[in-house]
């Protein structure tokens, strides 16, 4: 009798550790999926009956301090329809407050020894396919060195698959995923940042058209009058400039050679002389006279207000620099 007890009392509990084990809460994923060569697949309960893209946020990473904003997004793009579709060249759209903030393509590179066709039930991402690329499609970075999200503000992030509608759907509504995310950035009272430098040779001048932006991350309107200098141009000697300007200088890593007597400045570009809270700015110039006949790469650096006219209160983004072969 105490064994049939025993027996029973051992299949009671079994079953009562499967039902506990069913009702567990899932934690949200905080760890990005593993690479790997298959296509995972979604719940199909639900299909639409042809062809239909949906956008997943799998996890956000937010490591922004109150001087440092740093978020990304990770998303996939899923097949919630019953026909394949080829996600190969569509693109991926992403706004911030409903603001476009970025645009990506799902080139055909991406799908290396892998077919773009995503089948019924199926989801895609660069993690699964393209780990070993240099950039990162599914990977968004949310914030803006030149316009941070700002503390005591919630914002709202969306992602959006096919944005230009190359693919007809049942339902367009959920190609679009959306979150909420807090600022933490704090803003000082001035404090102007340079971001974006571009550098593109002219193979036929034999110059480099080389452009950035800037922007008011701080509290209060920045006078852009205050950026006007005197620059040596074309070895002509020193000229006044009437417009806003940045300062530049390009070197050569081989010979340790300056431009110096040359033109690398950038003209600021921007509608008035006063720069807001918020506003994004860019800047443009040609830098002429270097043809790079020393050999090596070409470094192009560029100084926002070196003197400090505008009483900027960050110092530390107010440089960029970028090299070149």
């Amino acid at each position: 009798m105490k064994r049939y007890f025993f027996l029973a009392f051992l299949v009671i509990n079994a079953i009562e550790a499967k039902t506990q084990n069913k009702s567990l809460p899932i934690s949200p994923k905080q760890v990005l999926p593993a690479s790997g060569v298959v296509k995972p697949s979604i719940s199909k309960t639900g299909l639409n009956p042809a062809k239909d893209l949906t956008v997943i946020i799998d996890s956000v990473v937010d490591n922004s301090t109150s001087t440092n904003p740093d978020v990304k997004v990770y998303f996939s793009v899923a097949n919630s329809g019953v026909a394949d579709i080829d996600i190969k060249n569509i693109n991926v759209q992403c706004y911030l407050d409903g603001a476009p903030a970025g645009g990506y393509g799902l080139p055909s590179s991406l799908f290396n020894n892998t077919s773009s066709i995503l089948h019924s039930g199926q989801k895609w991402n660069d993690r699964i396919y393209s780990t070993g690329l240099l950039f990162k499609v599914t990977q968004v970075n949310v914030t803006n060195p030149l316009q941070p999200l700002f503390v005591n503000h919630t914002y709202t992030y969306s992602i959006k698959a096919d944005a230009n509608n190359l693919i007809a759907e049942t339902d367009e509504g959920n190609n679009t995923a959306s979150i909420s995310i807090a600022g933490r950035f704090v803003p000082k009272n001035k404090d102007l940042a340079i971001s974006g430098l571009k550098v593109e040779y002219n193979a036929v001048s034999k110059e480099y058209n080389v452009s950035c932006s800037i922007g008011n991350i701080g509290a209060t309107n920045i006078d852009l009058n205050t950026l006007k200098y005197w620059d040596c141009v074309n070895g002509g000697g020193y000229v006044g400039y009437v417009v806003p300007i940045i300062l530049g200088n390009v070197t050569q890593a081989s010979c340790g050679a300056s431009v110096c007597g040359f033109s690398v400045r950038l003209t600021i570009n921007a509608p008035g002389n006063i720069i807001s809270p918020g506003q994004v700015v860019t800047a443009s110039g040609v830098a002429y006279g270097y043809h790079g006949a020393c050999g090596g790469p070409l470094v192009f650096t560029y100084v926002l207000d070196p003197d400090n006219k505008t009483g900027d209160q960050d110092l530390s983004n107010n440089s960029v620099t970028l090299s070149i072969l």
